[in-house]
């Protein structure tokens, strides 16, 4: 049937909707009863979920039947609604909804912290406006000011039913299905995603313990140097010791280091206190930013250093070296560091001592 009304919010995986090759698989929700489908691409990847929708928008069944499709992104995330032809939706009175209303019932409806999980429509209204049945939204129009800012104007009752549809049990059974299919192939193009959220949820489906696929890793570490400070944070915080096995990520990490935010740069060094060891290549570069580090940032290096017991001759005469440059902050990190070595060196003794003394 053709779609005459289709409103659709940022995809997981970009595609076409005149495009597709409608392979569809369909589930059936235990317990609900209700039939979803899921459409695959030409790769045979999964693109979105869909399920047709037949319910009243009011009370006592006065007003007029909703009828239309209503999408989700294979994450769960709302995707879009879609109506047959020769159907829309309409406000009190029947009055058809105009191009704002849709436009605005769709990005109501990708909203998911509206004030509607869990409660009931009537409990939602003003109880001076529930003694009336006329007085509600949906029979004559008249909108509490409780929603009103949360509801397309006139038809309260048609945003809330369609946004418990897409939030209702649908979308956790919607996160099921993609959790056992998941692939690392598939996982890559979620965490791809132009949606933050997509990425958040993808991020939380890496197991702690995996080895990661080199293509997982490069989307990691673009994630960090990339991201917005919620997911590059995010992103670091799910990277597991057992990830950091790998020296790939270890120097990625290295490098994002060098390029993000100020602000990631503590995540960083506090991510590789928790590898079992240090590769090579992340000491040597590390130890060629000690001179340059503030005194915060050299805090953390050092002690990334005395927790993994790295004290090679070069390092420790470069942090000698902070003790004679006047920066008094700087000089008690590098101090503590060194009191934590065993020193054969003179000329490095001889500096501590004359450190020391000078206090």
């Amino acid at each position: 049937m053709a779609q005459t009304i289709r409103y659709a919010s940022t995809q997981t995986i970009p595609f076409d909707w005149q495009d597709l090759r409608h392979d569809t698989i369909y589930f059936q929700d235990s317990l609900t009863g209700i039939a979803l489908y899921q459409v695959r691409n030409f790769m045979d990847i999964p693109i979105y979920y869909a399920r047709d929708i037949l319910t009243e928008v009011c009370f006592d069944s006065i007003c007029r039947p909703l009828r239309g499709t209503i999408y989700w992104n294979i994450t769960g995330r709302y995707l879009g609604f879609a109506l047959p032809d020769g159907e829309y939706l309409s406000r009190y009175d029947h009055e058809a909804f105009e191009e704002p209303d849709y436009t605005q019932l769709n990005s109501l409806l990708a909203d998911p912290y509206l004030p509607f999980y869990g409660i009931t429509f009537q409990a939602l209204i003003q109880p001076t406006e529930i003694e009336d049945h006329t007085s509600v939204d949906g029979i004559s129009g008249a909108t509490s000011t409780a929603i009103s800012s949360y509801v397309v104007h006139g038809a309260a009752y048609t945003t809330y039913t369609m946004w418990n549809i897409v939030y209702g049990p649908m979308r956790s059974y919607i996160e099921e299905i993609t959790t056992d299919q998941l692939t690392s192939k598939l996982l890559t193009k979620i965490l791809q995603s132009d949606s933050d959220a997509d990425k958040i949820w993808g991020l939380k489906k890496i197991e702690p313990n995996a080895i990661l696929d080199i293509q997982i890793e490069r989307v990691l570490l673009d994630l960090v140097e990339n991201g917005d400070f919620s997911v590059a944070h995010t992103t670091l915080k799910m990277i597991s010791p057992r990830h950091l096995s790998s020296e790939t990520l270890q120097v990625g990490l290295l490098h994002t280091y060098n390029t993000v935010e100020y602000n990631l740069r503590k995540p960083i060094l506090q991510k590789f206190m928790e590898a079992a060891a240090l590769s090579p290549l992340v000491i040597e570069g590390t130890s060629k930013l000690l001179s340059s580090m503030n005194g915060v940032q050299l805090g953390y290096l050092l002690a990334l250093y005395e927790k993994h017991k790295i004290y090679s001759l070069e390092i420790l005469a470069t942090v000698a070296e902070l003790l004679q440059q006047g920066n008094r902050f700087k000089a008690e990190k590098a101090h503590k560091y060194l009191s934590s070595a065993r020193i054969d060196s003179g000329q490095i003794k001889e500096v501590l001592k004359a450190y020391e003394t000078s206090k």
